[in-house]
């Protein structure tokens, strides 16, 4: 499945960079039971574009994941949703 920004979005742009942090977690939900957090891993990604006007193109990009996950009693938060900034949509 690939999400992409509408033409729309990069009306006025000649160039984007961006920077996400992340972390992900496994969760477990016994049988009847609510779910609980096993582990979690932090990573982050980056990555700059260009668009000419009628085509974009991705100039660099880089990912960087602990994948040594850290046992965790954390419970996940989430304060925003990425569909709350952006026009997505599915291809």
């Amino acid at each position: 499945m690939i999400w992409s920004l509408g033409h729309d979005d990069l009306d006025g742009y000649q160039a984007v960079s961006l920077t996400d942090n992340f972390t992900m977690w496994l969760m477990f939900q016994p049988s009847g039971g609510v779910m609980v957090p096993l582990r979690m891993v932090n990573w982050s990604w980056n990555g700059t574009g260009t668009f000419n006007g009628v085509t974009g193109s991705v100039t660099s990009s880089n990912a960087v994941a602990n994948l040594d996950s850290d046992a965790t009693g954390n419970y996940p938060a989430w304060t925003d949703n990425v569909t709350n900034h952006f026009d997505l949509h599915r291809e």
